[in-house]
């Protein structure tokens, strides 16, 4: 469906039932990215893992759209993540791709 505003909604009630669920919260400012409101998602993201997420999907999906999308690049955070993201799995083949374009720039 896509329907990403709706989504941010839900995860918005979760969190109201569950404020220390750092993974929905994650999810929230996901889906707030993808619905347009992409400072507001990449801060809502960048807390979760401040938080605690220690999710290999949510770091190395952090740090991809840090490379890809954020317009200050922040490339060291952004290694970060990812070099975390593999360190808890190593066989995910677009968080090593990402990484290996962290080294590029």
């Amino acid at each position: 469906l896509k329907e990403y505003a709706k989504a941010a909604s839900a995860y918005s009630s979760a969190l109201r039932l569950d404020p220390d669920n750092k993974a929905v919260y994650f999810k929230q400012g996901w889906s707030s990215f993808k619905a347009g409101s992409t400072r507001d998602g990449l801060n809502k993201m960048k807390e979760a893992i401040d938080a605690g997420v220690n999710d290999p999907e949510c770091l190395g999906k952090l740090g991809e759209i840090l490379m890809r999308e954020s317009p200050d690049q922040d490339l060291s955070f952004a290694e970060r993540l990812l070099k975390s993201s593999v360190d808890i799995d190593g066989t995910n083949p677009e968080t090593l791709t990402w990484l290996g374009r962290v080294y590029e720039k």
